[in-house]
């Protein structure tokens, strides 16, 4: 039976459980409220029922639940297709499971309360779980290892509730015998002799402990992407914010654009993936590199950081559209301009591919270009 546990999960994070601790709780708690967009909260009721929710144009929305079955999440829905994703809701699991197990450890009194979920998920899509270790691994681009595999994983969930059916019975014990020993009457002891008054010492006041050093406040996702030093660096660090959206500038798209570094030489590179592979499935492409040829539909200019960036659409000869957020200089590109886009996939966007990228010109192709 699980118990009720509530939490904010940092998508950006490092380690297995990314839940940060000082916002777990045992009990309802609408205050605690993620402060962007790659910060999601999760809730899971004494009955099972997990809510996932994000900030979207500053308001906290539910965009996915699910059932916790013991080990694992089961019945997902979800707002979009692409939101939450196999690599973000394998974060939630993994979360939840370390989570329950503090929870079954603390042996609390009841599990606490339940949530009504049933009218949101009518506004949900039914999600299958499609995703596997094995995806997991190469989204976050580390070899998939032995302990990885679904059948090792089925087989630790077992020993870990074999573990804690085990440890429930022990603190049973415990307390019967703990019972047993406090009914049992004291025997009779004769009175110890009085002690001596003790002759008074006079001592001087031991010295005040040393101030402890203030805490190093932690950086935030956008604090990292900005000082990583690399692209693939920053790429790492994007990654779990990228998405499907129909933003001009979405979570993940602005995160990556506040790599400043960004040089012509790391984004002009042979193709990592095609036009047709994003648009049949961006969730396993995201993050790769990919170079387009095309005519300038759109393109405007946008602040970020108090940075510029240029964000756009533009058309292949083969009549595909390419969403893009370009940093560096655009020069004189406008409208119907012909030119070369080189960038990283971040997702679909209004039914085309969305990429972060550089135009090819020479400006662009001289180390390190900032507007």
């Amino acid at each position: 039976m699980p118990h009720y546990v509530t939490f904010l999960l940092d998508l950006a994070g490092s380690g297995e459980n990314r839940a940060i601790a000082e916002t777990v709780r045992t009990a309802p708690d609408p205050e605690a409220r993620p402060k962007t967009a790659f910060v999601w909260k999760v809730v899971c009721d004494a009955a099972g029922h997990v809510v996932v929710s994000a900030l979207e144009k500053k308001k906290l929305v539910v965009i996915g639940t699910a059932r916790w079955a013991g080990t694992e999440l089961t019945s997902l829905k979800q707002r979009a297709p692409g939101t939450p994703t196999g690599y973000q809701w394998n974060l939630v699991e993994k979360a939840l499971l370390a989570e329950q197990a503090k929870r079954f450890l603390d042996v609390p009194d009841h599990a606490g309360p339940t949530e009504d979920i049933e009218a949101i998920e009518r506004q949900l899509v039914a999600r299958e779980r499609d995703w596997t270790e094995g995806e997991v691994a190469e989204s976050e681009n580390k070899p998939v290892r032995e302990t990885d595999q679904p059948a090792y994983r089925a087989q630790r969930r077992k020993r870990l509730v074999r573990a804690f059916a085990s440890l429930g019975g022990t603190l049973a014990a415990i307390g019967v015998l703990t019972a047993l020993s406090m009914s049992r009457k004291p025997e009779a002891k004769a009175p110890a002799p009085a002690p001596p008054p003790p002759s008074p010492v006079v001592a001087d006041p031991p010295p005040p402990p040393p101030a402890p050093p203030p805490p190093t406040p932690a950086q935030t996702p956008e604090e990292r992407v900005t000082t990583a030093t690399t692209l693939d660096e920053a790429i790492a660090l994007a990654k779990p914010a990228m998405s499907d959206s129909d933003d001009e500038v979405s979570p993940g798209a602005a995160l990556l654009a506040r790599y400043a570094r960004m040089q012509w030489s790391d984004v002009s590179v042979q193709a990592e993936t095609s036009l047709p592979l994003v648009l049949k499935d961006p969730e396993v492409e995201r993050g790769k590199r990919l170079c387009v040829d095309g005519e300038i539909e759109r393109i405007e200019r946008r602040d970020l950081d108090k940075r510029k960036l240029f964000v756009g659409r533009l058309h292949t000869a083969e009549g595909d559209a390419v969403e893009f957020v370009a940093v560096g200089t655009t020069g004189q590109l406008v409208k119907r301009s012909k030119s070369k886009f080189c960038g990283v996939v971040i997702g679909r966007a209004r039914g085309a591919a969305k990429l972060v990228g550089m135009f090819d010109l020479p400006e662009n192709q001289s180390p390190l270009v900032e507007q």
